[in-house]
């Protein structure tokens, strides 16, 4: 551990052109992955002094990718230090910009090592380039937060005592339409940064207990008003199943008005003990089962009569061939995704997108270099509209089979619901008591 500590000291933050490469594939994968993209608040990242950028963690690994797609500049990460383990994957993630960083669950004596990598991340910030770290310490796909860990401000804390520019922990917010299917939505959101210098001269006589304490409630406050959030209780579920009810057909337009109709659904409902409010989050919870045990998405209750579907049924019957070249065409991407997802071999369905993302970037060499082959030699396309053919497909194909598949969900699902008299009429109730 000792040997990579040395090398991430003297290399984690160069931006050298290998890693700009590698850089402008990641990026431009994590774009293509989201039907649409948008940030806001950049203007919110302080330009004078060192930044710690703190998202909360929702979605594993494409939390980190999205937060890297925001910015042209190197951003250093922190990930849990288990991952550093195998000498491969720890070169390949110092090569991304990223240092181990040791839990509490990892044992006592594993977290002093945290002491070695806090002075490699001060290095990195006083030559300006952002840090970034999940606060929360571990990721779980809901919409809400854990509660926060020290180490962000003990990293901020200890950075302020050493440089005389300040130092800034920058709250992000990362709102997704889905968790668990490839090609929605992200929304990221940077709110207004907390100055650390400022807050630790502000109060000379606080402890360092005290002063964690007041920050990591700050950053809480900012990081909840950033995106879909709920306050983890026991109201969570119905007030989730209430907000994706009560905002169907509204969900048209910028993901930050998406996100502003969100937040106004669960406003109308806290607190949940209020009369009348838990008589709806009873119904919403009741009325998402019964969608869920019948296979119907919500998506369908917001998807118009009979004509609709018909128009519907047309386009996708056009659009059929499409998918399936698709499918064919990035099959060495998507088939060993969906095998170790089927098979369970991925157990925990928040890294579902991410092992997905992965095999689509990662795989992405594999599949060029198949259909060079094939384009050249088998279709005697000749080798240079093979490469340029190759090279555009390879990007379009695997996104564009997932977002072909959530449609042909969506149909199946719109024409259960056509048959399920008894659902339509149940959500009509629900309009009304919402």
């Amino acid at each position: 551990m000792e040997s990579k500590v040395k090398r991430i000291r003297t290399r984690i933050h160069r931006n050298g052109r290998r890693y700009r490469i590698v850089r402008f594939h990641g990026d431009l994968c994590t774009w293509l992955s989201y039907r649409k993209f948008q940030v806001t608040g950049l203007e919110n990242i302080p330009k004078d002094g060192s930044v710690i950028l703190a998202p909360n963690h929702s979605n594993a690994l494409m939390d980190a990718m999205v937060i890297l797609r925001t910015r042209k500049e190197p951003t250093v990460y922190g990930a849990r230090a288990d991952l550093f383990q195998t000498p491969i994957l720890a070169k390949l993630l110092t090569f991304l910009k990223i240092v181990p960083m040791v839990r509490k669950r990892d044992g006592v004596r594993k977290v002093l090592q945290n002491l070695d990598i806090q002075e490699d991340i001060i290095t990195v910030l006083e030559d300006g380039v952002p840090f970034c770290m999940f606060a929360e310490g571990t990721h779980r796909a809901k919409h809400s937060l854990l509660p926060v860990g020290k180490g962000v401000f003990r990293i901020a804390v200890a950075a302020a005592q050493r440089f005389d520019k300040p130092v800034y922990v920058v709250p992000v917010g990362i709102d997704y339409s889905d968790y668990f299917r490839y090609s929605g939505t992200s929304l990221v959101q940077f709110g207004e940064p907390i100055n650390v210098t400022e807050y630790v001269k502000s109060r000379p006589e606080a402890g360092d207990a005290e002063l964690y304490r007041g920050l990591t409630t700050l950053l809480l406050d900012r990081m909840s008003g950033l995106f879909t959030f709920i306050p983890d209780d026991e109201n969570y579920d119905g007030t989730w199943a209430y907000t994706k009810l009560a905002t169907v057909g509204r969900r048209r337009g910028a993901l930050t008005e998406r996100l502003a109709v969100n937040r106004r659904a669960i406003a109308s409902v806290q607190p949940a003990d209020a009369p009348g409010n838990a008589e709806k989050l009873s119904a919403a919870l009741d009325l998402d089962r019964r969608l869920h045990d019948a296979g119907i998405s919500v998506l369908s209750l917001g998807n118009g009569g009979l004509g609709r579907f018909l128009l519907k049924t047309l386009l996708l019957l056009v659009w059929l061939p499409l998918q399936l070249f698709c499918g064919v065409f990035a099959m060495l991407q998507i088939a060993p995704a969906e095998y170790m997802i089927k098979a369970h071999v991925i157990k925990d369905e928040a890294f579902y997108n991410s092992f997905r993302y992965g095999l689509y970037s990662l795989g992405y060499p594999l599949t060029l270099i198949l259909w060079i082959l094939l384009g050249t030699f088998v279709f005697h396309l000749g080798f240079w509209v093979s490469l340029v053919a190759s090279i555009v497909l390879g990007y379009l194909a695997f996104p564009a089979f997932y977002r072909g598949l959530e449609a042909y969900r969506v149909w199946v699902s719109d024409l259960k619901l056509l048959f399920r008299k008894d659902l339509r009429k149940a959500f009509r109730k629900f309009k009304e008591l919402a």
